[in-house]
C-alpha cells in the first residue's frame, strides 16, 4: 500500500488490482466491497483487509462466480 497510514484511494486500488475504477466503485454500490472509510473530502479509502478482499472477489469472479454468490461466499462464517 502506498498509502498505508491513510489506506488506498479508488484510483490506487483500482490500479493496483488491474480492475476499472467503475467497477471497484460498483462493487461498492452493490455492498461486495465497502472501503474501510472515507477521508474527510469524502474519498474512498481501502485498507489491508480490503485489499484481501478484492483479491478473494477477483479470484471467484474468475472461477465464474456471479457476484451475488461472492457476496454470500465471502460474508459466510467459515
Amino acid at each position: 500500500m502506498s498509502n498505508s497510514e491513510d489506506g488506498l484511494k479508488v484510483g490506487e486500488l483500482a490500479r493496483a488490482s488491474g480492475l476499472s475504477i467503475r467497477t471497484v466503485r460498483y462493487y461498492d454500490q452493490i455492498g461486495l466491497l465497502t472501503p474501510s472509510r472515507r477521508s474527510p473530502a469524502g474519498h474512498r479509502l481501502y485498507d489491508a483487509s480490503d485489499v484481501r478482499r478484492l483479491d478473494r472477489i477477483c479470484l471467484l469472479r474468475r472461477a465464474g462466480l456471479p457476484l451475488a454468490e461472492i457476496g454470500q461466499a465471502l460474508d459466510e462464517p467459515g
